[in-house]
């Protein structure tokens, strides 16, 4: 069964969970590509629990390097298979991974480092950012839309060892906006157009239980935000499909 500590997304990943980060120096962690497509939930939220998620790694580790949003390419995207789950992906992935939303969500990644560190007074955490490193027609060409080939990864590697290895420490601005607004005067959203559809907890729930009903039929009450509500699903064409949600 899998381990919803890794499913790729904020909302789930627990690196402060993972042994080594009490025993190793350096810890090097990046949430962000898949909350603002597949997870997407809105950009304050995933500020709200990057933080948190911080300052839980942070209080766990020595040093805690983490990878700033690299440059993405909607046009790049590729559907990978011809399903309904491929064709649901890519176009996700055309939709989500713009200039405007990147934008955004490195400006709240970076807001939350900022928060952990000078706010909170963690000390132990620092912000790498690959961007200019991807953000070329070379990078380009060995994308699918949201990852690079070995070259480019390699370079990206490469940054963050040399980061570390010469002690080097937050980036102030890194992705822009590398401070703690006031509470009440953050707004991330307004007046940007972010065409990514909200990802409901609903869904959340079921993209993780299908691991354990794949090639089964099934039919049982689970509860979902509070309340109690009958889930239906089953084989269709060798595809897993779900009905029953009010």
């Amino acid at each position: 069964p899998p381990d919803d500590r890794w499913t790729p997304s904020v909302y789930f990943q627990q690196p402060a969970t993972c042994p080594s980060m009490r025993k190793d120096d350096v810890s090097v962690i990046g949430i962000a590509a898949w909350d603002m497509s597949q997870y997407y939930r809105g950009v304050k939220p995933y500020l709200f629990r990057m933080k948190q998620v911080l300052r839980e790694a942070a209080a766990t580790t020595k040093s805690l390097y983490v990878m700033q949003l690299h440059k993405t390419f909607p046009e790049k995207c590729v559907r990978k298979q011809n399903t309904t789950e491929g064709r649901h992906h890519w176009e996700l992935c055309r939709r989500c991974n713009g200039d405007e939303m990147n934008g955004v969500f490195r400006r709240a990644l970076a807001t939350a480092v900022a928060c952990v560190r000078d706010n909170e007074g963690i000390d132990n955490i620092h912000l790498i950012d690959s961007y200019n490193v991807t953000d070329t027609v070379f990078a380009e060409s060995l994308s699918d839309g949201l990852h690079f080939d070995k070259v480019v990864t390699a370079v990206e590697a490469e940054l963050i060892l040399q980061a570390v290895c010469r002690g080097v420490r937050a980036e102030e601005d890194a992705g822009g906006g590398g401070f703690c607004p006031v509470e009440g005067n953050l707004d991330l959203e307004t007046g940007r157009v972010l065409n990514c559809p909200m990802r409901s907890q609903v869904t959340d729930y079921w993209e993780r239980k299908k691991w354990h009903i794949m090639g089964t039929e099934f039919n049982e009450g689970v509860e979902v935000d509070g309340r109690f509500d009958e889930g239906h699903g089953e084989i269709l064409g060798g595809e897993l499909d779900f009905h029953g949600w009010r």
